[in-house]
C-alpha cells in the first residue's frame, strides 16, 4: 500500500519516516509533502492509499486538503494529526470520515495502530466493492441473458431494474446484438484473458458513446448487447466488429456475427436472433470472418445439384483435370453463400466422398488404408467447421484416389474381396482364415496362397497389421479405454492385444497413446 504524510513540521515528517516500521505494517511505497497545497498535488500524482496529515499548516489545512481529495481518492482512508485539542478540528474531521485522530507529540505506537485500522478499512472497503461489482455482474448477465429470449418466454422488463443495473440504459435505447461464436469451449480461454478482452472492448465502446451487457451461452458463444441512446452507423459497427476480431485474434478459431440495430429493449432479442441466423451461415465463410446483415434483397441462392454422377464418370475415366475443374466450380458455387444450410451442402460433399470409394472398387484399386469406411467418411465431414476445410478434405481424397492409380497396380476382384470382408469383420475376435475361404467360396490353403502371391503377406499377417492400424486410430482418442480399444479391433484378451501392439509397433499402447498425445 502507498502512504502520503503531510505535516509543515520537517522533523515530525522524518520522524515518523525512519522511527517506523512501515515495512512491517504492509506499507511499500512512502511519500512526504510539507503543507495542504503540495500534499494536494502530490497526492493527486501518487494516489495514496492512506494520508497521514497535520490539520493546521500554512496556506492549506489538512481539513481542507482532504476536502478537495474526497472526489480524486474516494476509497483512501485519511488520518489526522493535531497539537491543538480543538473539538471543532474533531468534528471537522469525523465529519470527513476520518479513520482516526491522532494528538501531538506523536506517538509512534498510536500512529502503526491508525495505520493497521486504515489498512484494515481499506480492505474492507476493496472486499465491500468487489462483492457488489460481482452482484452486479451477476444481475447483467441475467439481464443479458433475458434478451437472448422472445418476449413470450421472459417477463416484461421494468425501467427500474435496468437502472440498478445500468444507469444509462433506458427503454428508448437502440440495441444491437453482437455474437462471438468460438469453436473450442469459451472455459478452455482464461478468465483473465476474457476479463481483459471485456475491459479493453468497454474502454472502444466509450469513445462511440456505446455501451454494453454480455453473457455466455452454450460454452461456445459470447453475446454482447450494445446500446445507446443516438443509433451507431453501419460504419461505427464495422469497427466495432473489427475490434471484436483483433481482440480474440489469439484466442481460439472464431465467427463474428452483427444483429440489426432496434430501438428498446423489448426488441433486443431481434437484434439477437439476426445475429443467430447469420451464424448460420459462417459455414460458408473461413475462421475469423465477420458476418453482416444482407442489405441487397436479391441475393443470389446456388443451385443444389447431385454432381456425382459426373464425377465419377471423371473418376473412372482417369480425367484429373475434369475433376479439378468439377470442385473448383462447386467451391466457388458455395462460396461465402448466406442463403443454405450447411448440412445440405455437406450432404452433396458427402456424396462424393462416396463416390471416389465407389470408383476405387470399380477400378480394383486398394484403398483400404487410404479411404475410410462410409460411417467415418461421415464423422469427418460433421466435424468440418467451414467449406474451406470440407473442401480441402475432398481435394485431398482426389489426389490421393489419382495417386493410387499412379502407383498401385490393380488388384483382382478376390483379393478386394477378401480384404473388404476384413474392413467389416476385423473387430470380431472369431475371424479366421476358414471363414474368409467359404465367404468366397474358396478352400483355406488356396485363399491363403492366392493372397500371399499378391499382397507379399500372409492373410494372417494382413488381419494383425489392419487390427493394428484401426487400433492406432483409436489410441489417438484418449475418451477410448485401452481394454475396450482391445474389444474394438477383434482381442478379447486385452494382454494378447498388448503384446502383440508391442511386437508390431515396437510399442505398447500405453506408450503409443503417451507418444502421440504429448
Amino acid at each position: 500500500m502507498k502512504l502520503l504524510i503531510v505535516d509543515d513540521e520537517e522533523l515530525t515528517r522524518k520522524g515518523m519516516l525512519h522511527t517506523i516500521d512501515w515495512e512491517a505494517l504492509g506499507i511499500t511505497e512512502i511519500y512526504d509533502a510539507d503543507d495542504g497545497i503540495n500534499g494536494l498535488a502530490l497526492a493527486k500524482k501518487t494516489r495514496p492509499d492512506i494520508v497521514l496529515s497535520d490539520i493546521r499548516m500554512p496556506r492549506m489545512n489538512g481539513l481542507e486538503m482532504v476536502e478537495n481529495l474526497r472526489s480524486v481518492l474516494p476509497d483512501a482512508s485519511f488520518i489526522f494529526m493535531s497539537g491543538y485539542s480543538d473539538r471543532e478540528y474533531l468534528k471537522a474531521a469525523i465529519k470527513l470520515k476520518a479513520i482516526s485522530y491522532v494528538e501531538k507529540p506523536i506517538d509512534p505506537i498510536e500512529i502503526e495502530e491508525a495505520v493497521l485500522s486504515a489498512i484494515e478499512n481499506n480492505e474492507q472497503l476493496k472486499r465491500t466493492k468487489q462483492s457488489e461489482a460481482l452482484h452486479s455482474l451477476a444481475k447483467a448477465g441475467r439481464l443479458a441473458l433475458s434478451m437472448t429470449y422472445p418476449p413470450e418466454q421472459r417477463e416484461r422488463f421494468s425501467e427500474l431494474a435496468l437502472r440498478e443495473i445500468e444507469p444509462a440504459l433506458r427503454l428508448n435505447c437502440f440495441f444491437t446484438s453482437i455474437i462471438v461464436k468460438s469453436t473450442k469451449s469459451l472455459g478452455d480461454i482464461p478468465e483473465e484473458t476474457l476479463s481483459a478482452v471485456h475491459a479493453s472492448f468497454d474502454n472502444f465502446l466509450n469513445n462511440y458513446g456505446l455501451s454494453e451487457l454480455h453473457v455466455t451461452k452454450h460454452d461456445q458463444y459470447l453475446v454482447y448487447h450494445l446500446f445507446s441512446s443516438e443509433k451507431p452507423g453501419e460504419r461505427c459497427l464495422h469497427r466495432i466488429c473489427e475490434f471484436l476480431q483483433t481482440a480474440f485474434a489469439n484466442t481460439a478459431p472464431f465467427f463474428i456475427a452483427a444483429g440489426e440495430t432496434v430501438g428498446n429493449i423489448e426488441n433486443a432479442y431481434k437484434s439477437y436472433n439476426t445475429a443467430v441466423v447469420l451464424l448460420q451461415s459462417s459455414f460458408f465463410y473461413d475462421y475469423n470472418s465477420i458476418l453482416f446483415p444482407e442489405s441487397d434483397c436479391s441475393v443470389y441462392v446456388p443451385a443444389v445439384t447431385d454432381s456425382s454422377a459426373s464425377y465419377m464418370e471423371a473418376l473412372i475415366s482417369r480425367n484429373r483435370e475434369r475433376i479439378e475443374q468439377l470442385e473448383a466450380h462447386l467451391y466457388k458455387n458455395f462460396r461465402n453463400c448466406h442463403t443454405l444450410l450447411p448440412n445440405k451442402v455437406k450432404d452433396v460433399y458427402y456424396k462424393l466422398f462416396m463416390t471416389i470409394q465407389n470408383a476405387c472398387r470399380q477400378l480394383s484399386l486398394n484403398a483400404n488404408e487410404t479411404f475410410a469406411s462410409s460411417d467415418i467418411i461421415l464423422e469427418y465431414v460433421s466435424e468440418c467447421h467451414t467449406l474451406t476445410e470440407l473442401h480441402r478434405l475432398l481435394t485431398e481424397k482426389s489426389c490421393a484416389f489419382f495417386n493410387l492409380i499412379e502407383t498401385q497396380q490393380a488388384e483382382s476382384p478376390t483379393i478386394l474381396g477378401i480384404k473388404d470382408y476384413i474392413a467389416h469383420n476385423y473387430h470380431r475376435d472369431g475371424l479366421s482364415v476358414k471363414e474368409i475361404g467359404e465367404y468366397i467360396h474358396m478352400s483355406s490353403s488356396y485363399v491363403c496362397t492366392l493372397f500371399k502371391n499378391e499382397t507379399g503377406l500372409t492373410l494372417n499377417q494382413y488381419i494383425t497389421n489392419y487390427r493394428m492400424e484401426k487400433a492406432k486410430l483409436l489410441l489417438a482418442d484418449s475418451s477410448y479405454k485401452i481394454t475396450d480399444i482391445s474389444a474394438k479391433v477383434g482381442y478379447t484378451d486385452s494382454n494378447y492385444f498388448g503384446k502383440s501392439f508391442r511386437k508390431q509397433v515396437g510399442l505398447s499402447p500405453s506408450e503409443y497413446r503417451e507418444k502421440i498425445l504429448l
